[in-house]
């Protein structure tokens, strides 16, 4: 049978999610949306964020503290046993997500337990017992967030993600770009452009009214350009943009980091839709053009580029400074020429004039 592998592997999330369900017409055009995984490298990385592209990465460095790397399953569970010995963990339960405090011996149990549902994403790793576990620096070592205020550096909100068989991410999207490591288990995103899944009718629960679940089916999912879907796996680890909504499916209990990041090659990307829509974690509050969060972040963004003119070619390659030319001319090219005149006017107007200096003065990239 052609595409086999896509069809048993829908088959199984449909017995999951039921609005995943699709006709055999379907099936070969969802073959064709399948994004695989390439191998790591920090050039790939940095260029896929600068164009907007979704990375899936194989063999990428992993966040786990200690020398027990042939075993990171037991060393998070060993190590959630005993910082849930001093604190308890809010935990989604059972297939009405009811939250519930739980051990960390608690937390393990369940999750080892074929029958029961559990799912964290906001176990937080900066600055609590976590970080004994889990090292932020190599989800991390390029995002200007942590430097920011207080309030702006919780915007990184780095996690461990705890989750079993069987537990669904309704349709939402982030503020900014998103970075997910796995450990072991498996995850399937179905992911599009939010504003083009808008005009279809596909549900949002970050900008829209939902009352139970999104409104989605795989019909309007396929008639979307943007839609597309992967698989994260065991060492992987998945770079989202932020103007994605999606979707997340746990086919395999499921431990791995999530973050979010704003980096220099993502930066001009992500300041112009936070300027142009409006940041999510102000969205009730419409478009500001005095957002102190969102001012932060570009005053950060500016500093690190002014900075990084002085330094070293390594030490700009490390954080992606040659990429900022790469950035403009991509933002150029799928920005319309309306959007581009209104972020001439905005607080964004010195970030570009700044970008168009150093791609005159830059040598293009090897």
């Amino acid at each position: 049978m052609k595409n086999k592998r896509v069809h048993d592997l829908f088959e199984d999330l449909i017995s999951i999610d039921s609005s995943l369900k699709l006709t055999p017409q379907m099936l070969n055009k969802l073959a064709r949306r399948e994004i695989k995984s390439q191998p790591y490298c920090q050039q790939t990385l940095f260029s896929a964020m600068a164009s907007g592209n979704v990375a899936l990465l194989d063999n990428y460095p992993s966040p786990l503290k200690g020398s027990d790397n042939n075993s990171p399953v037991s060393q998070i569970e060993k190590g959630l046993i005993k910082l849930g010995q001093r604190r308890k963990f809010s935990v989604r339960c059972g297939p009405s997500e009811t939250f519930k405090n739980l051990t960390g011996r608690e937390l393990v149990n369940r999750w080892n337990n074929p029958r029961a549902i559990v799912n964290v994403t906001d176990l937080h790793i900066r600055d609590t017992a976590v970080e004994q576990l889990v090292d932020p620096t190599n989800l991390s070592w390029f995002n200007v967030l942590p430097n920011c205020s207080d309030d702006a550096a919780a915007q990184e909100m780095m996690s461990l993600v705890v989750s079993s068989r069987g537990c669904v991410s309704d349709s939402h999207s982030d503020a900014p770009d998103s970075s997910n490591y796995c450990f072991t288990g498996e995850k399937v995103w179905l992911y599009w452009d939010t504003y083009e899944g808008k005009k279809l009718g596909l549900e949002d629960t970050s900008i829209d009214t939902v009352y139970s679940k999104c409104s989605f089916d795989m019909k309007r999912f396929l008639q979307l350009r943007s839609a597309r879907w992967l698989t994260v796996s065991e060492g992987q680890a998945l770079f989202l943009p932020g103007d994605y909504t999606h979707k997340v499916i746990t086919t395999k209990k499921y431990l791995g980091v999530g973050s979010f990041y704003v980096s220099l090659p993502n930066s001009l990307r992500t300041l112009a839709r936070w300027n142009i829509h409006g940041p999510l974690w102000s969205q009730h509050l419409g478009i500001n053009p005095e957002d102190p969060v969102l001012t932060d972040i570009t005053k950060h963004v500016k500093q690190r580029v002014k900075l990084l003119g002085s330094r070293s070619e390594k030490y700009k390659k490390k954080l992606g400074y040659d990429h900022l030319p790469h950035a403009l001319n991509n933002w150029h090219n799928t920005t319309g020429k309306q959007q581009r005149q209104l972020l001439d006017s905005t607080r964004l107007s010195g970030y570009l004039q700044l970008l168009q200096d150093i791609e005159t003065t830059t040598p293009p990239r090897r």
